[in-house]
């Protein structure tokens, strides 16, 4: 059974590694491609770098969209405006036309993720080509178009104004409450990752764990809900009197509701869940004349936080600490003489370090 396990793991794991290669692939096209615009940009010490912010702005874009030549000039400049406010300016000149956004924000993290939401809009061609509609001025008029006579002609006909395109989405720091418009961009991001585990149970259990975990983002919050499935072991051992080495191992699935918080433009994810640990805990007697083996039930509630540090476009090293709750709390016992085992602790602490690969789907 665990063979059969490892090796449809593994072939999961293969399938999503694929797609998140294709999808780092995406990341990589676009950050040379920023190259192609004028962009400058001024913060203060503590704010993200260009390189961070270059980064910020290729993964909310597509390659496509900067494929024909574009003249703006883009300025983005963060200020302190107190000890507990940054305010960030985005200056976009085309034609001796200068268009502003502002944007104002707690932490300098926010102002940075917004203005580059900003940027990414501007790119966009279909947002790029209405706001030129929008502002174009009118042709001017020259001296030979004087009217022919002074008389008072009639009133001009009202013309019925065409309808105004959709707006662009409001310029409210990243992670604000905000309700989700059918408009918006979205997208499903599928991960998976093989882990290291260690548990206090209160004695030292290792093993491994293998998860996945499906979130859907909009690309202007900083907030994503996410569903997370994982399945893994851990063993350990007591050494009860007059009775040698007892081995057990815990053998569970996982199934847990997230949200991850996006820290952008640091490369850097915050997953906190909460959910539910079913399975086994079984335990084998191997030193005793008449070595048993015994299989029970495992009930917990888990709840844990998941970092996850991207490495490249679609690899990540994730960490991640949590507590578990038995909610029923088994007991191993020996007889002949009678004497316990192995009896589990009220609250369980668990943590592991591992590899993830992502991928992005409309």
């Amino acid at each position: 059974m665990f063979a059969f396990a490892i090796a449809a793991v593994a072939t999961w794991m293969c399938t999503a590694t694929r797609a998140a290669w294709a999808d780092g692939q995406h990341g990589d096209a676009v950050e040379p491609l920023l190259t192609r615009i004028e962009l400058t940009y001024s913060a203060p010490p503590e704010c993200a770098s260009r390189a961070e912010v270059t980064r910020a702005i290729a993964r909310r874009i597509e390659p496509g969209w900067l494929t024909r030549a574009d003249s703006r000039r883009f300025a983005a400049v963060i200020v302190r405006a107190d000890s507990a406010t940054y305010s960030g300016r985005l200056d976009v000149e085309h034609a001796g036309r200068v268009h502003t956004r502002k944007i104002s924000g707690s932490t300098c993290g926010e102002v940075t993720a917004a203005l580059a939401v900003f940027v990414a809009i501007a790119l966009d061609p279909v947002t790029a080509d209405d706001a030129e509609d929008r502002h174009r001025s009118p042709p001017p008029v020259s001296s030979d178009d004087e009217p022919l006579s002074s008389a008072p002609g009639p009133p001009p006909e009202k013309v019925a104004a065409a309808p105004r395109p959709p707006s662009l989405p409001s310029s409210r720091p990243p992670g604000a409450r905000r309700t989700t418009t059918p408009g918006e961009r979205s997208r499903w991001t599928w991960s998976s990752t093989v882990s290291l585990t260690y548990l206090r149970v209160p004695e030292a259990a290792v093993g491994a764990r293998v998860s996945a975990q499906l979130a859907r983002n909009v690309t202007t919050s900083r907030l994503s809900p996410a569903l997370r499935a994982s399945w893994g072991f851990a063993d350990f051992a007591t050494l009860p009197d007059r009775a040698g080495r007892v081995a057990f191992r815990f053998e569970t699935a996982q199934l847990a509701a997230c949200m991850v918080v996006d820290f952008a433009p640091m490369p850097l994810t915050l997953t906190p869940c909460a959910g539910a640990d079913v399975g086994t805990l079984a335990s084998t007697a191997r030193d005793l004349p008449r070595g048993t083996h015994v299989e029970g039930r495992w009930v917990a509630a888990h709840a844990f936080t998941r970092a996850a540090w991207s490495l490249l476009p679609w690899l990540a090293l994730e960490l991640e600490v949590g507590a578990l709750v038995p909610l029923e709390r088994s007991l191993y016992a020996l007889s002949q003489p009678p004497r316990v085992a192995y009896r589990a602790p009220s609250v369980l602490f668990s943590s592991s370090v591992g590899l993830g690969v992502q991928a992005h789907f409309p």
